[in-house]
């Protein structure tokens, strides 16, 4: 086999960045007596990053975040903020996900709210989940509108929603008390406890959640 084989042979396959490496690096004189297996892995290692940058970059935009300067490198220790590193350092590593738990972050207007929850969307989607950033009055609109006139779409999109892996819902319960949404919220996370997490962003403290929607 020559290498003008090869180089056809992973073009076929569809594995376009090793065959670009192989050919660049065995046209080069200087590289003809450098060990095979070397380059190979070199190439392979080049294949498997530019798909999980591609497969970022999806997620990225299917999450509405793809455009986001949020990342939690990014995040300021100020002691006003009162931010506890170490948790952030446990949620950076996504075991929350795994585990299908829930993360609330909750505090005045102005306060970084949803910098730190897009932080956390980012971080999830590069470590490979499903993601989705929603505000909650336009979740609320659509799924309301949807109950109202289409049945089989609102259960459709009830099951869309707890499929994704970490559903990061902005401004949680902002103007909760109106009439239907206690028992959207009720389908929406029923269908997602145990399975999947949500991040919740809110000025309300948790304490407070139930009061805040109309449960009559």
């Amino acid at each position: 086999m020559t290498y003008d084989s090869l180089v056809t042979n992973l073009q076929t396959l569809g594995l376009f960045v090793t065959a670009d490496v192989i050919q660049q690096h065995f046209t080069d004189p200087k590289a003809q007596d450098d060990n095979f297996l070397q380059v190979m892995d070199t190439a392979l290692l080049s294949e498997l990053s530019e798909r999980n940058d591609k497969r970022l970059v999806s997620l990225l935009r299917r999450a509405k975040l793809l455009h986001s300067p949020a990342q939690l490198d990014e995040l300021l220790y100020l002691p006003e903020r009162c931010l506890d590193q170490q948790l952030i350092a446990r949620l950076k590593t996504g075991r929350y996900i795994q585990d299908h738990r829930n993360v609330c972050i909750f505090g005045a207007s102005g306060t970084g709210k949803s910098f730190m929850g897009k932080s956390l969307g980012v971080q999830a989607c590069i470590l490979g989940y499903q993601t989705l950033y929603v505000r909650f009055p336009s979740l609320m609109r659509e799924l309301l509108y949807l109950e109202i006139h289409d049945s089989k779409q609102y259960e459709k999109r009830i099951r869309f929603y707890s499929r994704i892996s970490v559903l990061l819902i902005d401004e949680w319960l902002l103007s909760a008390k109106k009439h239907g949404y206690a028992q959207i919220l009720l389908d929406l996370m029923d269908s997602r406890y145990g399975e999947t997490s949500t991040i919740f962003c809110t000025q309300l403290d948790p304490e407070g959640w139930s009061a805040a929607v109309d449960l009559k």
